[in-house]
């Protein structure tokens, strides 16, 4: 099964010669399905924006939503939304792709761990997501780990869920890298004090966790949030990749084979 993978579109940054060469694109890869992982652009509009991809793929279409999906409204909210809609990973469980791998996914979350005061970092989302309202570094790590942990725990059940009903392979889609390592700005590492809202290390610890204890199976880790591309081996059977992306030009992060 040929999956196609794409990562922070921010179609709210395009006109529509260049949606229609994005669908062009999708053609082309002549894929069995479609993942979004993620930042597809921002709560007033995404799921127009999905409705339109939808329209036009003509494939099996899923997605998770990336921290731009929530821009102009709150965590409930946006979810509230999103659960109206199929597709959206967060709100599903086990999907069988072939007879050896199946798909799950969570939007995920930076989880913050390591930040410290003053914020050298600014970000936009605690500006215009409402749970961040008032941009205290208290209420930030708060609020981050806690959905990042949210993540954590679904991410890491529904793995286990998979590999129960036999599954031997797991494609795991959500926005933000899940290891440190995998979290790259202009070929390098990010630097230290970016980490904090670029990885989700408590994401990263579950799924290795569940890696360890089911040596013979495999996962496969879609993520985006840092628009830069990234392949982590963590273990032999934990393979993170992260997708490349740029305002204005959305393309094809990459193709993921299943057998």
């Amino acid at each position: 099964m040929r999956i196609l993978w794409l990562t922070d579109l921010h179609l709210d940054f395009i006109d529509e010669p260049r949606f229609f060469q994005l669908i062009e694109g999708i053609d082309e890869a002549h894929a069995d399905a479609l993942i979004i992982t993620g930042d597809i652009a921002t709560a007033a509009t995404w799921p127009v924006w999905i409705a339109r991809l939808k329209a036009h793929a003509r494939v099996p279409f899923w997605f998770v939503l990336g921290n731009h999906d929530f821009y102009g409204a709150s965590i409930a909210e946006t979810r509230e939304v999103a659960s109206a809609i199929a597709g959206w990973l967060t709100g599903a469980g086990v999907i069988g792709l072939t007879a050896d791998a199946a798909l799950i996914g969570h939007d995920g979350w930076y989880d913050a761990v390591g930040a410290e005061h003053p914020l050298r970092f600014g970000m936009r989302d605690w500006q215009v997501i409402r749970d961040f309202a008032c941009a205290d570094l208290e209420q930030i790590k708060r609020v981050s780990l806690g959905l990042a942990m949210e993540a954590a725990m679904c991410l890491c059940q529904r793995t286990v869920e998979a590999f129960d009903l036999g599954y031997k392979h797991v494609v795991v889609a959500t926005h933000v890298p899940p290891f440190r390592e995998a979290s790259y700005h202009l070929g390098q590492l990010s630097p230290a004090h970016s980490m904090p809202f670029f990885s989700a290390g408590v994401i990263g610890e579950g799924l290795l966790e569940v890696a360890s204890a089911w040596p013979d199976r495999r996962i496969t880790v879609l993520s985006g949030h840092t628009h830069a591309a990234a392949t982590l081996e963590v273990a032999p059977n934990l393979l993170v990749r992260v997708g490349a992306a740029e305002y204005g030009d959305p393309c094809v992060a990459g193709i993921v084979e299943v057998a």
